[in-house]
């Protein structure tokens, strides 16, 4: 199946994610939802990078995220890796109050609000669905502050014995 390949230079392939050592479940990766954590955890149990395309009899697993918060979240990262020299040399970014003067810049809001989508980060999470073939067969998690121990008795209730917490709290 052919996927939009609109990230792949930032290093994400869409329909990416991790099997299971049994091939029954497949995590789809979206970044900014636990991506990192979800990814470093599983791979302790033995879960595989892989493409979704590889499995189409696994039961996918994706982890959606408040819109507003993870891009947020997303917008920081993207500006820190790949602007934060301009913003400094500018004034737009201190330690000591991060990108406040870049949001109160007129012109500055006016960019992100009308591009909003700049990278990966900020993507609309639904764009990294589109390799699931059937979406009532996927298992559903909300990232939130009860994210880690849905997650983690998931795990467990299906045989992968472990004891994650992400010690991230999102709201």
């Amino acid at each position: 199946m052919k996927y939009n390949k609109k990230w792949a230079e930032k290093g994400h392939t869409l329909n990416s994610g991790l099997i299971s050592p049994d091939e029954k479940y497949f995590y789809i990766n979206i970044p900014k939802n636990n991506s990192s954590f979800i990814k470093n955890e599983l791979s302790k149990l033995d879960w595989k990078f892989s493409s979704l395309d590889d499995h189409p009899s696994a039961i996918p697993i994706v982890i959606l995220r408040d819109p507003l918060n993870r891009w947020i979240s997303g917008i920081a990262e993207y500006l820190m890796m790949y602007h934060i020299n301009v913003l400094d040399h500018h004034g737009y970014y201190t330690e000591e109050l991060g990108f406040q003067k870049l949001f109160g810049d007129p012109l500055a809001l006016n960019l992100l609000f009308t591009t909003v989508t700049f990278d990966d980060h900020t993507e609309k999470q639904t764009l990294f669905l589109q390799g699931i073939q059937n979406l009532n067969n996927v298992i559903w998690f909300k990232s939130d502050s009860d994210f880690s121990s849905t997650f983690n008795k998931f795990l467990n209730d299906n045989g992968y014995e472990t004891n994650i917490i992400n010690k991230t709290r999102r709201k």
